[in-house]
C-alpha cells in the first residue's frame, strides 16, 4: 500500500478530510479568517501521519483542492513536524 500526505501549498484549511474521521490525519495549525459576510471560520490544516495511514484513499476522495497525495517513500516514517493543537482552546 502506499500512504497518503498532504501537500501543505494546496490544502486549504476546509476540514473536509477530517470529516472521515482518520487518526492518522492531524490538525497542524489553525487560523481563523472573517468571511464576506463578516462571519468567523475557523480553518483547520492539516498533516497525516504515514505510520499510521494505511492508503485507503478516503481521505484523498474528499479533498476538492487535491492536497492529499500518495507519500514519498523518504516521506514515509519520517518524524512528524507537528505541534498539538488543543481542540475547543482559543489561541
Amino acid at each position: 500500500y502506499t500512504p497518503f500526505q498532504v501537500d501543505d501549498a494546496k490544502c486549504t484549511g476546509c476540514s473536509s478530510c477530517l470529516r472521515v474521521g482518520c487518526p492518522a490525519i492531524l490538525v497542524s495549525r489553525r487560523e481563523t479568517e472573517v468571511t464576506k459576510n463578516g462571519k468567523e471560520k475557523v480553518l483547520n490544516f492539516v498533516t497525516i501521519d504515514t505510520d499510521f495511514c494505511t492508503g485507503c484513499s478516503l481521505c484523498v476522495k474528499t479533498c476538492g483542492p487535491e492536497a492529499i497525495v500518495a507519500a514519498a517513500p523518504a516521506d514515509v516514517g519520517a518524524p512528524l513536524q507537528v505541534k498539538p493543537v488543543q481542540v475547543g482552546v482559543d489561541a
